[in-house]
């Protein structure tokens, strides 16, 4: 069992508290090589839940920055770190109770070459806070038992002597994020390039 893994374990146990929890995963994170793919894995988990869970959203700039290319839904296309910041304040301010689970998360690479590593999280929020739509629904993003998704593939490369996110893709759960947001009396209208619902590299953001 990895360090983070053990880590959410104990919290969610109730052996250790959220501020031991969150000053284990600032610990591995911190000081994490990337010596192994196994390394990757567990510093990126770690990584979504301290932006997520802990709102430590600065923390972005670690790992993203101007060499940046995230990829989207609909072809969407941004570039460099403070996009992706953006589109995380942005999620966070519609759905600032957001948690992630992870469902799968995998690595493989060497510090030479660089990594890919892919993670797959289920995610379970309240739309209490305002959206391109306006006030707040109060609905939930997992009603009735359903799911919502986000599926992640990064590439990881040293950038001036920098562990970087060079290129990411992200698939997430976009229309139940759109139905989740949308007041029921709100008439439906084709959505411009414009007004894309919120993902984690635009309108959203790992976790």
């Amino acid at each position: 069992m990895g360090y983070v893994t053990e880590t959410t374990d104990l919290l969610a146990a109730g052996e250790i508290s959220d501020d031991e929890a969150r000053r284990r995963y600032e610990r591995f994170v911190d000081e994490c090589q990337l010596a192994v793919p196994e390394e990757v894995g567990e510093l990126f988990e770690a990584y979504t839940r301290l932006i997520w869970q802990y709102k430590e959203v600065g923390r972005i700039y670690d790992f993203y920055s101007d060499v940046t290319t995230s990829y989207g839904e609909n072809g969407r296309v941004s570039m460099g770190a403070d996009g992706v910041l953006a589109g995380t304040l942005s999620f966070m301010r519609s759905f600032p109770d957001r948690r992630c689970v992870f469902v799968d998360i995998f690595a493989e690479g060497d510090q030479e070459s660089g990594y890919h590593f892919g993670q797959t999280t289920r995610f379970h929020a309240t739309n209490t806070g305002c959206t391109k739509y306006g006030a707040p629904t109060g609905k939930e993003l997992e009603p009735e038992g359903t799911s919502c998704f986000s599926i992640c593939e990064c590439e990881v490369r040293k950038v001036e002597g920098r562990w970087r996110i060079v290129n990411e893709w992200v698939v997430e759960s976009a229309d139940a994020i759109d139905e989740t947001t949308r007041p029921d009396e709100h008439v439906s209208e084709p959505a411009s390039e414009s007004e894309d619902v919120p993902t984690r590299g635009e309108d959203d953001a790992q976790e």
